[in-house]
């Protein structure tokens, strides 16, 4: 777990489809004063769909249909972004964060994985992230296994 401190300036936002980095999320803000906000599918994949679909749209940075709109992240002054892994690139709610991701912001990027690392995709996806212009001022790759799951306060 990172040891950051964290102002009332910082929101983070996560997506999380089993509830693992919604505990991670959860473990920030609780440990932290920062704004929390929650990125929910409009109609939850079941895990054949997340697997079958939901990787292929992880690799071509598709977005998702989301439940609510993001949170206006406009009176922030640093973004964190908590997402799981999917087929080595972060799950397609991402995509949705990018894009309502506001320019000159300083951003942390949790990248949660059962099986692997974003390894062959990090550097496209900190590039995504500099071209809003805003700069990485984390990047952390985090094995699924190390997350403290008593931090589920929310069913996922």
């Amino acid at each position: 777990m990172p040891s950051v401190e964290y102002t009332k300036k910082t929101a983070i936002v996560y997506y999380s489809w089993s509830g693992t980095t919604g505990s991670f999320a959860n473990k920030l803000a609780h440990d932290s004063d920062a704004d929390l906000y929650r990125v929910k599918d409009r109609r939850r994949p079941d895990i054949l769909k997340a697997l079958l679909k939901g990787c292929p749209e992880a690799r071509k940075r598709m977005p998702i249909e989301t439940e609510e709109p993001l949170p206006d992240l406009w009176r922030y002054e640093k973004v964190i972004f908590c997402v799981p892994v999917w087929a080595g690139y972060p799950a397609p709610a991402f995509n949705n964060m990018i894009a309502a991701l506001p320019q000159g912001r300083t951003v942390e990027l949790y990248m949660i994985s059962a099986s692997g690392s974003t390894v062959k995709s990090q550097e496209e996806t900190k590039a995504l992230v500099t071209a809003r212009g805003c700069d990485v001022l984390v990047y952390q790759d985090i094995f699924a296994a190390d997350v403290d799951v008593k931090f589920k306060s929310v069913k996922f």
